[in-house]
């Protein structure tokens, strides 16, 4: 337990918060409600091509993962205390599309657009990790806005009315790919395209706050 509590410790002081520590202004968008700006256009950080969350839908709906470049939730660690989720990504997007899903990255952390969220990171974050999904830059944290989005990550699967179906984490364990016991957004997606209700709704989402311009 006392090894547990020291984690939970240190990942709070890595990733920079957890979801208590998340209060926001901006309201969090509820399951079953439909998604905001779905017609926002944002730009890819690798072609500059735009698209909207109406563009990306698929067939069953559209998995939105609010993400980041320096967030070690997302990346990891050097030390390799935090294996971080982004080696993961893959694995969601390819479910994703097996099952008729969208998926699509949005870095909101507009506050550090001039440091480690800069377009020249988040190309070299995109092509060394091969992202197969678009990665959009969400000028001035709007769509985060909308969404009540808190961290990096933090997941929100809607279905093919664009209804919020599944919010919080992708899995129960960030350190650690081989110690995951529950694969939250895998599950998600399986049973939303198979029209049955989703098991597991809602989970806390653990990670770095998303750096806003302004957090007044």
């Amino acid at each position: 337990m006392r090894k547990l509590l020291l984690s939970l410790s240190t990942l709070v002081i890595i990733c920079g918060s957890l979801l208590a520590f998340t209060s926001s202004k901006y309201p969090r968008l509820q399951l079953k409600e439909k998604a905001p700006l779905t017609k926002l256009k944002m730009k890819d950080v690798l072609n500059g091509k735009e698209y909207s969350l109406d563009k990306l839908k698929r067939k069953n709906g559209l998995l939105v993962i609010f993400s980041a470049h320096s967030c070690p939730c997302v990346s990891g660690t050097s030390t390799g205390f935090i294996e971080g989720w982004q080696g993961r990504y893959e694995e969601v997007y390819q479910a994703a599309k097996k099952n008729k899903y969208g998926m699509v990255l949005i870095n909101s952390s507009e506050g550090d657009r001039d440091g480690e969220e800069s377009l020249e990171k988040l190309r070299q974050q995109a092509t060394e990790n091969n992202y197969s999904m678009p990665y959009l830059i969400d000028t001035d944290s709007q769509l985060a806005n909308a969404f009540g989005a808190k961290t990096t990550p933090d997941v929100f699967l809607l279905n093919k009315k664009m209804e919020l179906v599944y919010v919080g984490s992708i899995d129960d364990n960030v350190d650690n790919s081989n110690k995951v016991k529950e694969t939250y957004i895998l599950d998600a997606i399986s049973e939303g395209a198979k029209g049955i209700p989703i098991t597991v709704p809602k989970t806390k989402n653990l990670g770095c706050s998303i750096k806003r311009v302004s957090i007044n």
